[in-house]
């Protein structure tokens, strides 16, 4: 199964894995061998643009409120002073479409961030596990996936899941001795061996000489 190309080879395995921070240490999603830190990090990534994301929807909305709020109490102090004019109307509703204005812009551009966030982070990820299905030849439990890519079991097993459905054909699911569901990414590949080596002892019956062919039987 070929990874994505986002990430550097690993010198240990020769994956484009991304690295996980393990402590201190950077190691690669695949082996968990030693790395320097140049490849997207699986617990980084998108983290910026979410956080960034969150404040700006947290300005936008407190914007709106204060803004609206104080457009409110100003419209009704000032026509309370100046009950026969348009004082009040006309400082009080610029700066409730101001508000208006920059709060829906910090809040659209909120929500656009931390989308981007997310996207870059779900990117990361799906490049993280194909890269640790290709080193573990094909299989992989969800708890094997977590522990890997340093993320609890419940999103580990989405993604193993959102890949699986992508590739149906091609996807196996097993229970282990245990209980333990598995996803074997061999699929195809695995059955088509099986089918090789079948027709390779049928060839090779055919060859023998048929003392030879009823002793293997």
């Amino acid at each position: 199964m070929p990874a994505s190309s986002f990430s550097p080879r690993c010198n240990s395995c020769g994956q484009r894995a991304p690295i996980v921070f393990r402590g201190i240490e950077t190691r690669c999603s695949a082996c968990d061998a030693l790395r320097l830190p140049s490849a997207p990090s699986v617990s980084l990534a998108g983290q910026p643009a979410r956080v960034g994301g969150l404040f700006a929807l947290v300005a936008g909305w407190a914007t709106l409120l204060i803004g609206l709020s104080g457009s409110g109490a100003l419209l009704l102090l000032l026509q309370s002073i100046w009950s026969d004019g348009l004082v009040g109307y006309a400082f009080a509703l610029p700066l409730a479409v101001a508000s208006l204005f920059f709060g829906t812009l910090l809040i659209l551009g909120g929500r656009s961030l931390q989308k981007r966030g997310t996207e870059k982070q779900l990117g990361v990820r799906r490049e993280a596990i194909r890269a640790l299905i290709a080193h573990r030849g094909g299989s992989v439990t969800s708890a094997e996936a977590a522990a890997a890519l340093g993320i609890d079991e419940a999103a580990a097993d989405g993604l193993l899941t959102a890949l699986a459905r992508e590739q149906a054909t091609n996807v196996r699911l097993e229970v282990d001795d245990d209980g333990t569901l598995r996803y074997d990414f061999r699929g195809d590949d695995a059955r088509f061996r099986v089918l090789d080596d079948q027709e390779a002892l049928a060839a090779e019956d055919e060859a023998a000489p048929a003392g030879a062919r009823r002793s293997r039987a």
